[in-house]
């Protein structure tokens, strides 16, 4: 979707930000960093939760998802804070990375997508959060 993105040819910017456990899990990450080499609009941001399991020290962020999007990264990348009149989100990946975004993209004002409300968060969860079957 990105490579052929009309997004990336006019200048609305486009952030990506990948979490995952360990980074040799950074599906396509030479791909998205000759992107973002190429494309002044394009910010990759990784970030590796378990940099305790890499071979080799991982020298760049680490934590979640969330940790990068409260931080002040973005901001400072796109010289701007990502709010709901500027900037849309779409989450894939994890149902609970998902539903902690968008309780945090909601504090944020961030309204999510549905099929009769228009709003800025669009979400695809790769599987379905299992429910509690404590007694």
């Amino acid at each position: 979707m990105l490579t052929s993105s009309p997004g990336l040819q006019r200048q609305r910017r486009i952030a990506l930000i990948h979490g995952v456990r360990q980074s040799r899990d950074l599906g396509y990450r030479f791909v998205f960093t000759t992107l973002q080499d190429h494309r002044p609009n394009f910010t990759y941001l990784p970030i590796v939760s378990r940099p305790q399991l890499e071979i080799s020290p991982w020298p760049g962020a680490i934590g979640h998802v969330q940790d990068l999007w409260n931080s002040d990264v973005l901001e400072h990348a796109w010289g701007f804070r990502p709010s709901p009149e500027n900037t849309h989100v779409l989450l894939c990946g994890n149902p609970e990375m998902i539903e902690s975004m968008t309780a945090i993209l909601a504090r944020d004002g961030f309204q999510q997508q549905g099929p009769r409300q228009p709003g800025q968060v669009h979400s695809e969860k790769y599987w379905p959060i299992k429910a509690d079957h404590t007694s």
